[in-house]
């Protein structure tokens, strides 16, 4: 049909790597998927299982904490053509040398601006959303340890795409969206929006495993370990004053 050899589907239909498309499209279709359900399952049940007010709470720490992944999908979109362009270019090995400067940078800015965000939780809460959401803040504390960890997913999601690897991210975000639900259908109506956010925290675990996938992958001489084990930190250190406040708070 004309159609076909106007959108080049002809030529796509016998293409040797249709295959591997299709494959790639059945990942992208995947990940999309599990990511709604990650950013949707925790209020689902909420609003099924707990009060309007329990609701509320929650989505008012929630959409002010997860306002940085504005930032986060930015630079996810920059990196990935980026990332695809050097491989082409350099090589992995390049590649993956300019990845891990790129990443231990982006965290380093994370933690230090995530620190400021926790300093000033009760100006930005107040300001943003008023005195009625004053139970949010104890929440908002915790989840800035949940938006720490998600960054690694913005940064290593480019990354892993651009080597041509689907379907590792959609298997990590499935398997945590999985987590989610089991955590949240306990938690959630035993302990309202704390539970939500522990379900959430929880569905952090989809981070994890694409760190664990990366550091399996990269070369010894980029010094991974040590990089991460500094990550870990920043995030021990942050996890640490997270919970004073939130017992401040609560």
């Amino acid at each position: 049909p004309a159609w076909a050899r106007w959108s080049g589907c002809s030529t796509l239909r016998v293409s040797p790597d249709l295959p591997r498309y299709r494959a790639a499209v059945v990942d992208l279709l995947g990940f999309t998927v599990a990511s709604s359900a990650l950013v949707s399952i925790d209020r689902l049940l909420l609003e099924r299982t707990t009060t309007p007010e329990e609701l509320g709470v929650y989505c008012g720490a929630y959409d002010i904490a997860t306002r940085v992944h504005v930032a986060s999908s930015a630079l996810a979109a920059m990196l990935y053509p980026t990332f695809a362009a050097q491989i082409a270019a350099h090589g992995t090995l390049e590649a993956a040398r300019r990845f891990v400067q790129v990443a231990s940078v982006a965290v380093t800015v994370y933690f230090v601006g995530l620190l400021a965000l926790l300093s000033l939780d009760d100006v930005l809460l107040g300001a943003l959303l008023g005195p009625s959401f004053a139970a949010s803040r104890p929440l908002f504390a915790l989840m800035l340890v949940g938006v720490f960890v998600h960054l690694f997913g913005f940064l290593i999601t480019p990354w892993q795409r651009a080597r041509g690897d689907f379907a590792t991210t959609r298997l990590a975000y499935q398997r945590a969206a999985g987590v989610m639900l089991a955590v949240g259908v306990v938690m959630v109506p035993l302990h309202g929006a704390l539970g939500a956010l522990i379900a959430y925290l929880c569905s952090r675990v989809a981070e994890l495993q694409l760190i664990v996938s990366e550091v399996r992958r990269m070369p010894t001489e980029l010094g991974v370990p040590r990089r991460l084990a500094i990550a870990a930190a920043m995030l021990a250190v942050l996890t640490m004053l997270c919970v004073v406040r939130f017992q401040e708070l609560a």
